[in-house]
């Protein structure tokens, strides 16, 4: 809620923001000067932070009229057929009389002379462009003092790109002041984007200057280029300021910067790694099967498949994986991969889900069918239920299973009878279990659904349309098709985002949220760590274990197991 003094609020018809923005009328107040030398306060329901998420739009703008030493009320026909503008210039007129507040309102449209109401006809108001210095005049009337010659805002890079940077790795944070006079202007909350000189920009590249300092923490440069620029722009006031030109290079394939005697070096294999539990080992999927290779360098178990797999889940030392065709393959560091036939039922047996418990692995089936399957292999798949709506997310706590089905409802199994139900949204990506809660992920929304019955709550997914997500996490990935990406807790608190390129899809993560790997259609994969691409690699496999310790890198020498700080670009 507003607490701070306000010297002038401005109250308007939506409709008139673009004729606001022409004739400059709120930037030109906001360099205007109190009779003490201070910027001038200035306030209206756009702007950043002026209106607190959750707090009742009415109580918020009657505050900040009672805290205003003087309101401008835009006089159109817009306004004046505006309820809410109605209601606004009425508690103005409360405040005039109460003695609090001047009130000087700016006629933009003559046809609406007619329409002001009878109990504020009697103001005098300025007529814009009625004189030359209309503006000098409602400055007058509102006791404020124009900007001196020498108060011109401008742009400063607080902090510089370095002078060479790798494509797509996110830079260090840029920070970009509006500086008045021979400071930086504390009040100032305009918009500044920033923009690359020459070359194309990633990341978000339109920040408020809260307390006069725009801050860009997500920025990359998306192809290399001998040499450009970082360009700020503020359109408010027409600033403008450049970085320090640097250089923009290709990333090549990541090297290690030391070759230690303890390194775990294997042959190349070309496929995609990823880490087993805490032990070393690796799960190397290739196009035709998948292999697990111990610490060493061994292999210890091998399967194959007729077709790419739809579906990979990892828990501990147990990797599951399901193919278009309904074939689910079961192995781990300690035992043999075991495959089952499933998909010979019929057209529609598409996997749509695994989720692995202890023992278990369940699989469910665009059919509505779900099998219970015994990791070791010995015994025949059990059908635990059938759901008529189809299975397209599973998860399984304790005795109980939770599907969503084709519908987008969430169903939660105590054997084989529903014990409760709730609609979500029609596409659900993840079923994540806690120990207290289910997490689930959807096209819209992130939603905590405690398992001790406690009321549920929802948040709103702040990303495009979503591209991938990693589940086999404390902390899951989601990466929308722009490249954009979030990682949440147990509570829906968000632990990291970052912005990668376009396309690219989370492949591995760490637990705790610290470090995740994305990989990208050509076969480059980028390291994230706390929210910034450190690493890319264009040579093979990158993998990141679960405790974050290890990375799995696959060069020339073969498959490398190195810690992170080993490995950097040329």
């Amino acid at each position: 809620m507003t607490v701070d003094p306000i010297d002038v609020l401005v109250s308007y018809a939506h409709e008139n923001g673009e004729v606001l923005q022409a004739i400059g009328l709120v930037e030109r107040l906001r360099r205007s000067r109190t009779p003490t030398g201070g910027r001038a306060r200035v306030w209206l329901d756009v702007q950043p932070g002026d209106i607190a998420p959750g707090t009742g739009f009415y109580r918020e703008i009657a505050v900040a009229i009672s805290r205003s030493a003087a309101i401008v009320p835009i006089y159109s026909s817009a306004y004046f057929a505006s309820r809410d503008c109605e209601w606004e210039l009425e508690k103005a007129f409360q405040a005039r009389m109460q003695g609090t507040t001047r009130l000087v309102p700016l006629l933009i449209e003559e046809q609406a002379r007619e329409k002001i109401p009878f109990y504020v006809d009697h103001l005098q108001y300025v007529l814009l462009n009625s004189r030359q210095d209309w503006f000098g005049l409602l400055l007058d009337r509102i006791g404020l003092l124009p900007a001196s010659e020498g108060d011109t805002l401008r742009l400063e890079f607080l902090t510089q790109p370095p002078g060479s940077v790798v494509v797509n790795h996110t830079l260090s944070p840029i920070r970009v002041a509006v500086r008045s006079g021979d400071g930086i202007d504390g009040q100032e909350a305009e918009a500044v984007t920033i923009r690359v000189e020459v070359g194309r920009l990633n990341g978000t590249t339109t920040r408020p200057a809260d307390g006069g300092v725009a801050e860009f923490t997500d920025l990359s440069v998306a192809s290399p280029v001998r040499s450009t620029r970082l360009v700020a722009t503020c359109e408010a006031f027409g600033a403008e300021a450049s970085s320090q030109p640097f250089t923009v290079r290709e990333a090549g394939p990541a090297r290690t910067t030391s070759l230690r005697a303890d390194t775990d070096v294997t042959r190349a294999r070309g496929g995609t790694a990823s880490f087993l539990g805490d032990t070393g080992a690796l799960a190397v999927l290739l196009s035709d099967g998948a292999e697990i290779v111990d610490s060493g360098g061994a292999t210890t178990a091998t399967t194959r498949f007729e077709m790419e797999p739809r579906l990979i889940r990892r828990a501990g030392s147990t990797i599951a994986l399901a193919t278009w065709t309904g074939s689910v393959h079961v192995g781990g560091t300690e035992r043999a991969f075991a495959t089952w036939p499933l998909g010979d039922r019929g057209a529609f047996a598409v996997p749509g889900d695994l989720a692995i418990a202890g023992e278990h692995v369940y699989v469910g089936f665009w059919d509505g069918s779900v099998y219970r399957l015994t990791c070791g292999g010995d015994r025949p798949p059990e059908l635990a239920l059938i759901h008529e709506a189809g299975v397209q997310a599973l998860a399984v706590v304790g005795a109980r299973l939770y599907l969503c089905d084709l519908t987008g409802r969430l169903c939660v199994y105590a054997g084989e009878q529903v014990a409760w139900s709730r609609r979500l949204e029609p596409v659900i990506w993840l079923l994540k279990p806690y120990q207290r809660a289910l997490v689930a992920v959807g096209d819209q929304m992130l939603y905590h659904l405690p398992l001790d019955g406690a009321p549920p709550f929802e948040e709103p997914l702040p990303l495009g349309r979503i591209a991938g997500v990693f589940g086999d996490t404390d902390v899951p990935v989601v990466v929308d098709v722009h490249g954009k990406g979030i990682r949440f807790d147990e509570n829906l608190e968000f632990r990291q985002g970052f912005q990668s390129v376009a396309g690219a899809l989370p492949s591995s993560a760490d637990l705790r949220g610290r470090w995740c790997v994305l990989a990208d259609r050509d076969g480059t994969h980028s390291l994230v760590e706390d929210s910034r691409v450190v690493l890319t690699h264009r040579g093979g496999t990158l993998a990141i274990s679960p405790g974050g310790d290890r990375l799995a890198v696959e060069d020339e020498h073969g498959l490398r197991v190195v810690p992170p700080d080993e490995l950097r670009n040329r």
